[in-house]
């Protein structure tokens, strides 16, 4: 897996505002996503003050095998690409 540093923004196109996108794009690249998995939601310990958001990430699978790793943050949710799978 290839992690992005920093997470680049992507455009993502559902169907139902709480489920995991059918399309991604970024850039010139638009996947067409046929399998999801998620989401996993990862935030701050409790106990920690500072505010930080919760993230709901997502592995996708496009129709043509390419696998990526996906998350949004934030109200309205932002996407953001996070990795990519070899």
């Amino acid at each position: 897996m290839r992690l992005l540093n920093p997470p680049l923004p992507i455009l993502a196109i559902g169907l139902l505002p709480d489920h995991p996108p059918r399309q991604i794009r970024w850039g010139n690249i638009t996947l067409n996503i046929i399998k999801a998995d998620g989401p996993e939601r990862i935030e701050a310990e409790w106990w920690h003050l500072t505010k930080n958001e919760a993230r709901d990430y997502f592995r996708l699978e496009d129709n043509e095998g390419r696998r990526v790793w996906v998350f949004r943050q934030g109200t309205p949710p932002r996407w953001f690409l996070h990795g990519v799978f070899a």
